[in-house]
């Protein structure tokens, strides 16, 4: 008897740990340890539970027993997420109120949920070695020809983007996927298996390459390398923004999740944020934690995003992603 009372009172326990954790999901290493002491002091306990894909991230939300209760996504899987009423749209509109004159108003999309951090897809090259600044994907693929070693960010909707972007000058920056997508046919083997790489960090160890990805992938743990060097593309730079979410399953009160999404969103925990990836602040003349070389990619991107040069990715549509999955099929795993 008296075992099953200790079964059936550690049952309780786990119970109540389980209701009173505040479960959260976002992309690996992405969230300063500073704001979880910060969340701590708070008397808010949270787990973070991590992935490294756009796919990862859909597929564990769409098991919905995962039961997450705030998410920090993509604007590209956005509208995925609301189409399947996902995501809480009405929780966090006046926290976004509140702040939306501080935030970058060309960069920002009134979408119910909260800027996080922004980016933008680079070429980064040991200067050493690279003494011409990449001009597009191709550009790599001759570099490599040359003997430098060269890393090609392993997402298929970013590399056709850009492919896209670099190459094809009729299909417009507005949505250059569907209006070119089918030209992606023409180009299968250019890039090769072994160029994509999940991870930049262990190729600028060694030296000698040029790769093109996120700018935190290469800069991130090791920015102050100083023949590190960082580019924007030089046709239509492609933005990212990450959002944070309230979902719309969850079972925490809303107030205490407003509260939490309110304080790893503040000024303060963006700015560790930065100190620690080297991604973009959403505010207004934010830079303070990014090395000089990242301050001058920002004011770079900036200013192709204010002057409409950017693109920002987004997601294809239907007929589009039947194209390009057959691409990345036949580019990635053929």
């Amino acid at each position: 008897m008296t075992g099953r009372i200790y079964i059936l009172l550690m049952f309780l326990w786990q119970t109540s740990v389980s209701a009173e954790t505040v479960r959260v999901l976002n992309w690996w290493d992405y969230l300063d340890k500073r704001i979880l002491l910060k969340l701590e002091k708070l008397g808010e306990k949270i787990q973070v539970v991590e992935y490294r894909s756009n796919e990862v991230a859909l597929s564990k939300l769409a098991i919905k027993t995962h039961g997450f209760d705030i998410i920090v996504v993509s604007n590209s899987i956005l509208p995925v997420l609301f189409q399947s009423k996902l995501i809480d749209d009405v929780s966090l509109r006046k926290l976004q109120m509140k702040r939306v004159d501080n935030y970058h108003t060309d960069i920002v999309v009134k979408n119910n949920c909260i800027p996080y951090l922004w980016s933008s897809t680079v070429y980064s090259y040991d200067s050493r070695f690279v003494k011409e600044t990449p001009a597009s994907l191709f550009h790599l693929v001759k570099l490599k020809e040359n003997g430098i070693r060269i890393g090609v960010i392993d997402d298929q909707l970013e590399v056709a983007t850009r492919l896209l972007l670099d190459n094809v000058k009729s299909c417009g920056k507005t949505n250059p996927l569907k209006n070119c997508v089918s030209l992606l046919s023409h180009n299968r083997n250019f890039l090769k298996k072994e160029d994509f790489a999940s991870s930049i960090e262990n190729i600028i160890k060694k030296g000698n390459f040029a790769t093109y990805g996120w700018q935190g992938a290469s800069a991130s743990g090791n920015v102050s390398v100083p023949w590190l060097t960082f580019a924007a593309a030089k046709h239509h730079p492609v933005v990212g923004i990450d959002y944070v979410c309230i979902t719309s399953n969850t079972k925490q009160k809303k107030s205490r999740l407003i509260r939490i999404v309110e304080a790893i969103t503040d000024r303060e925990s963006i700015e560790w944020n930065m100190e620690k990836t080297q991604y973009f602040s959403p505010y207004l003349n934010h830079t303070k934690g990014l090395h000089p070389k990242v301050i001058k990619l920002y004011r770079e991107i900036l200013k192709s995003v204010q002057d409409s040069s950017a693109v920002e990715i987004r997601p294809p549509g239907n007929e589009e992603l039947k194209v390009l999955n057959k691409w990345w099929q036949s580019l990635r795993y053929e």
